[in-house]
């Protein structure tokens, strides 16, 4: 009777080994003790995410080079996310970030840190320091852009006034202008006893509202004394007269 009971019992342990073997896939796992979960003890692909500690996963636990940009959402590297001089040059490839990369107006002062933009850095030609004009130029007495940037056009509907038409992006509203004469080619002369006088206008009186207005005048000793003092008359009227300009 005792034989038929063991016999029996085998049986069952039996059917219950073969259960587990069905369950597992055929493989059946002996874990000895605590903390003993080896590599050869976990099935392929059976750890997820549920089974990892929050911070469990540091850098000891990544393989170099092993985090790639498709394991990075779009905009989750932050600068806090970055150490301090851990991004070096070596990093970072000759003409890697493109202008169609920066979205339009978002690299602004407090993105520059301070000395970071050398000369090496400006455009030819844009010497440092004179980068702040946005717009300056050299105009004739017949209104012809000798020397100029980011001027669209010089117009000179009436004597004595001239339109300046600044490059887009300039807002003539709000936008101040500097100007001068240009001694080189103006009426200024001591022997005459005429001066050139140039001025700004903020409120247009010719020239269109999308512009700039320059007045230029002519101020003329009469009768003229041909010397450094003049004891006549001085007459003041609008004249074509040479100007420098520039837009800050």
């Amino acid at each position: 009777m005792a034989g038929k009971l063991l016999a029996h019992l085998r049986q069952q342990w039996i059917g219950v080994v073969a259960l587990l073997l069905v369950l597992t896939g055929g493989t059946a796992y002996a874990l000895d003790g605590s903390n003993t979960v080896f590599t050869d003890d976990l099935v392929n692909g059976d750890v997820k995410a549920a089974d990892i500690g929050q911070g469990a996963v540091a850098t000891d636990e990544i393989a170099n080079n092993q985090v790639k940009a498709s394991d990075i959402d779009d905009g989750e590297v932050k600068a806090a996310d970055i150490a301090n001089g851990q991004v070096t040059a070596d990093e970072l490839a000759a003409n890697s970030v493109h202008s169609d990369e920066v979205a339009d107006g978002q690299v602004r002062t407090q993105e520059i840190g301070n000395g970071q933009v050398q000369s090496q850095d400006l455009a030819p030609g844009v010497a440092p320091g004179a980068s702040g004009a946005r717009a300056w130029g050299l105009v004739d007495e017949d209104a012809n852009l000798v020397r100029s940037k980011q001027v669209t056009a010089v117009s000179n509907p009436n004597v004595g006034f001239y339109c300046i038409d600044p490059a887009p992006g300039i807002d003539v509203d709000t936008a101040v202008m500097v100007v001068g004469a240009d001694a080189a080619t103006s009426a200024t002369g001591e022997v005459q006893n005429n001066v050139s006088q140039v001025e700004w206008s903020s409120d247009p009186l010719v020239c269109p509202d999308t512009t700039m207005e320059v007045q230029t005048f002519l101020g003329d000793g009469d009768p003229p004394t041909l010397g450094d003092i003049d004891e006549g008359g001085f007459d003041v009227f609008p004249d074509d007269e040479a100007f420098t300009f520039a837009i800050p």
